[in-house]
C-alpha cells in the first residue's frame, strides 16, 4: 500500500546539536508530496504498523501520552518545513467518503515536538482555494489545554475567519 511519494526531498540538519543528543533539523525541503491515507472496510488504517497501535492500545492505566513521549523522545526542532504542490486524500472506505486536499504549499515550524508551532500557506480543498495561516502554544499533555490562534480566507468567495483562544482535549 503506497502512502506516501514525492518528486524531490531535502532535508538539512544541524550537526553541532547532536553531540548534546539534541535534533535541530534546519530545513525540510519537500517538492510535490502525495500522501494518500485510507482507513479500510475493516476499520484499520493504513499509516497505523501492528507496532504502533500495540502502543497507543497499550499504555498502563493512568499514564498519560505526554509522560510516555517526553521519557523515551529526544529534543527535536524543526526550524522550516517547506511544502511545495502538495496532494492528500483521506479515503475512509468504511464510511465510504473520500476527502482531497491539492496544491499545498505550506511554510511549518516547530521549537519541539510539543510546540508551539506555526503553519502558513495555501491550499485548494472541494475545489475552493483557501489561505491559511495557524498557530499554536506548547502541549501540555497535563494540561488538556492548548492555546491556538488562526486565519483562514477562502479566497475565490472573499470569506474569511479568524481563532483566538484555547483547544481542550475530552477528558
Amino acid at each position: 500500500i503506497k502512502i506516501l511519494s514525492l518528486k524531490e526531498a531535502d532535508v538539512r540538519v544541524e550537526m553541532m546539536p547532536l553531540l548534546s543528543k539534541k535534533i535541530e533539523i534546519a530545513s525540510v525541503n519537500l517538492i510535490e508530496p502525495d500522501v494518500t491515507l485510507t482507513i479500510d472496510k475493516n476499520g484499520n488504517s493504513t499509516w497505523m504498523t501492528q507496532k504502533l497501535s500495540k502502543e497507543s492500545d497499550g499504555k498502563a492505566d493512568g499514564e498519560t501520552d505526554t509522560a510516555k513521549t517526553e521519557d523515551a523522545a529526544p529534543e527535536i526542532t524543526l526550524n522550516s518545513l517547506k511544502i511545495t504542490n502538495g496532494r492528500l486524500l483521506f479515503k475512509n472506505q468504511l464510511a465510504g467518503s473520500a476527502q482531497l486536499i491539492e496544491n499545498l504549499n505550506a511554510n511549518l515550524n516547530a521549537e519541539s515536538l510539543t510546540g508551539p508551532y506555526a503553519v502558513k500557506g495555501d491550499v485548494t480543498y472541494a475545489k475552493k482555494d483557501i489561505e491559511f495561516d495557524l498557530k499554536a502554544g506548547k502541549l501540555d499533555g497535563n494540561e488538556k489545554i492548548y492555546p491556538a490562534q488562526g486565519k483562514v480566507k477562502f479566497t475565490d468567495i472573499d470569506v474569511e475567519g479568524e481563532y483566538s483562544g484555547v483547544i481542550a482535549a475530552p477528558s
